[in-house]
């Protein structure tokens, strides 16, 4: 139904009679991605987010940690996906509809966090995470940075990078995916989540 005009040109008014948005208090403001896991509102700084997808399906991986998932398929590609609850040490429950996959881009790793759902784009202050949270494990704290004074849970993705629960040992096995050329001698700058192949046996 179309608006009245006059009200549209009543709201226009109103815009326009608003302050323009106080650019010191914008730069104390930090974007976030925020979601749910278990009830509990988290968020994850904008700049780790390469994208936010629907959870389609996911293929387990034997002998990967219990914090993984699986893997899905992305436009061809592998990606490995973290379960956000078991990866905080909340209660654990199967996937359903609702949840969605947050892909991280954190240096050169890439991987999908699977958390609840009501993922949305926001911001918080700056130095508001401050407090960290309590009744987590020690390995789950590691990741959180701290929470809010809403009580949203603020996770560093960066420390993920390091965490030694997301590498998984030498039975785990994914396809092989596309390598770049080395030249003779020299070394990759990075380990792959999931080893390639099986270690050989102990002699």
């Amino acid at each position: 139904m179309n608006r009245d005009p006059a009200e549209l040109l009543r709201e226009r008014a109103r815009r326009l009679a608003e302050p323009p948005p106080d650019p010191a208090a914008a730069a104390e403001l930090r974007p976030v991605v925020r979601f749910s896991l278990a009830g509990d509102g988290c968020a994850v700084d904008l700049r780790h987010v390469a994208e936010v997808l629907p959870l389609r399906s996911l293929t387990p991986v034997p002998g990967a940690p219990d914090v993984w998932r699986g893997v899905t398929y992305v436009r061809g590609r592998i990606l490995a996906v973290l379960d956000g609850r078991r990866l905080l040490g909340l209660a654990d429950r199967d996937p359903d509809p609702r949840c969605l996959i947050v892909r991280l881009a954190v240096g050169r790793l890439d991987l999908g966090l699977l958390v609840d759902g009501d993922v949305a784009v926001g911001t918080i202050p700056r130095d508001s995470a401050a407090r960290p949270r309590s009744g987590a494990d020690e390995a789950a704290a590691s990741l959180v940075e701290g929470v809010t004074a809403g009580g949203i849970v603020v996770l560093d993705a960066s420390r993920l990078a390091t965490d030694p629960r997301i590498r998984a040992d030498s039975r785990a096995g994914l396809p092989p995916e596309p390598q770049p050329e080395l030249s003779p001698g020299a070394r990759p700058d990075s380990e792959p989540l999931f080893p390639r192949h099986p270690a050989s046996p102990s002699s």
